[in-house]
């Protein structure tokens, strides 16, 4: 099965926030607002933010 650009979507801007988490918080509200104007870069740079920030865990 080929590898499709809709999979690559789903895996550069996967991030699973934890709730309570004020990182997370407003990383996943950079991401909403940058998905929402096409900004691929910016969802890409907040959800990986959300994966790799200090202390986190719950992420990948």
């Amino acid at each position: 099965m080929p590898f499709t650009e809709k999979d690559l979507d789903a895996w550069l801007y996967e991030a699973r926030p934890v709730a309570g988490c004020r990182t997370c918080e407003e990383e996943w509200e950079r991401r909403r607002k940058a998905l929402a104007e096409r900004d691929g870069w910016g969802a890409f740079a907040a959800s990986q933010a959300i994966r790799r920030h200090p202390g986190h865990s719950g992420c990948r």
